[in-house]
């Protein structure tokens, strides 16, 4: 039975939180007390969502704007230095922000669009995961997490640098967890239900996106992973069901 005090004194990391999966989470996760560190390139949703959680604070909030496309490595470095600040340890990360790119196949591609997507969706979770492995909880559980997308179970045509980046996130996870596997830091992945936000709207057009489900099924498996991460196993990538 979940709480306010379900995640008191713990805080959390979450990139891509100014909408979709993102914002929803962050809004749950503060119900049930945590502190968020809310990263976005959009400033102005993110600072809609740090209104929200201002009119019912259960934790401590930070909001960080990062573009993570045009971010170096010194950008990286001076968010850890801020967190460190702000919560001096923090319970997890979880890797939500994505860019699409675009739907085409491999001999069409842009390079430059398949460098941006690769700097989104895989340089920026590398950097973050550098230089704020050292903020990781040591003393207690703490979780990373990877976001991934349904379209990585099925290799389709078209869809480019979008699935090779979220196959080799699953790889990274696999990675990170294995190289943490003798301490309480646990790495998952989670495979979403599909939801109506904009990178679905931009990749399916055509379909009715409107009468998707609700983030809740992806927000309920999010929270068992937090809450409850000896039920799974480290580096195991779970797949949300309707």
């Amino acid at each position: 039975m979940l709480s306010s005090q379900s995640l008191k004194n713990k805080s959390f990391l979450i990139t891509g939180s100014a909408q979709g999966l993102g914002y929803e989470l962050a809004i749950k996760m503060n119900q049930l007390g945590a502190s968020l560190v809310l990263m976005d390139k959009q400033l102005d949703k993110l600072k809609t969502l740090e209104a929200e959680l201002s009119s019912n604070p259960r934790g401590t909030n930070l909001t960080l704007g990062l573009d993570f496309l045009g971010a170096t490595y010194d950008d990286y470095v001076a968010v850890s230095d801020v967190v460190k600040n702000k919560f001096g340890a923090i319970d997890g990360i979880i890797f939500n922000a994505s860019s699409l790119g675009s739907l085409s196949p491999l001999t069409h591609y842009e390079p430059l669009t398949w460098a941006k997507t690769f700097q989104v969706n895989v340089h920026s979770n590398f950097l973050m995961y550098k230089t704020l492995h050292s903020l990781l909880n040591k003393s207690r559980d703490t979780i990373i997490l990877f976001v991934l997308a349904p379209e990585i179970e099925n290799c389709k045509p078209n869809w480019g640098a979008y699935f090779v980046t979220k196959k080799t996130q699953k790889a990274m996870l696999e990675l990170i967890a294995s190289e943490n596997s003798e301490t309480l830091i646990k790495t998952y992945g989670i495979i979403p239900t599909p939801m109506n936000t904009a990178l679905r709207r931009q990749a399916y057009p055509g379909k009715n996106n409107s009468s998707l489900p609700s983030s809740e099924k992806n927000i309920e498996l999010i929270l068992s992973l937090i809450l409850n991460p000896k039920d799974f196993k480290n580096g195991q990538t779970v797949k949300v069901t309707r």
